[in-house]
């Protein structure tokens, strides 16, 4: 929970507004939150793996724990979850979410990590692109784009100045 609100608070750092979702997460442990203190959740928890053990040792599995949540994506414009967007708009989600994590880890420990994005381009319009290229270029990674757009060269050329083509 607390690295989704680091990666949050990022996301509304962003300059554009379409690259703005809100993430969070949605489970048992989340609901017994809301009505307990962490104290009792985890107590909670204790009580619960005590009470399936066998069932979870048959199984293989843990019944219970923040692996077993969901995570819950929002369009940060339209206020809408991402499984109802279009494909372009879950891939500027997606980035998003990419971004926000690479300025969380930065911020936490003054490294910027190394993004490798492969077809990052693909299904957004030329004005979302030249948005995102604006976006990268403010970050403090090292990033590597791989892509077969073949336009993508122009817009590069003409919105940014920390790009390099090969």
């Amino acid at each position: 929970l607390e690295c989704i609100e680091i990666i949050n608070s990022f996301l509304k750092s962003l300059t554009i507004s379409y690259l703005k979702p809100t993430i969070s997460t949605h489970g048992e442990i989340e609901e017994q939150l809301k009505i307990n203190n962490p104290v009792k959740v985890y107590e909670y928890i204790l009580e619960s793996l005590r009470n399936k053990r066998d069932i979870d040792s048959k199984s293989k599995r843990c019944g219970i724990g923040s692996h077993k949540s969901d995570l819950l994506v929002m369009d940060g414009e339209k206020n809408r979850v991402a499984n109802l967007c279009s494909t372009g708009e879950q891939k500027s989600m997606i980035i998003s979410m990419i971004l926000g994590q690479s300025y969380a880890i930065y911020n936490k420990s003054k490294i910027a990590p190394i993004l490798l994005l492969d077809e990052i381009f693909a299904h957004l319009d030329n004005k979302r692109k030249e948005n995102l290229i604006f976006e990268l270029e403010k970050t403090p990674s090292q990033i590597w784009i791989s892509s077969t757009n073949t336009d993508l060269d122009k817009i590069i050329k003409t919105s940014c100045t920390k790009f390099v083509l090969t």
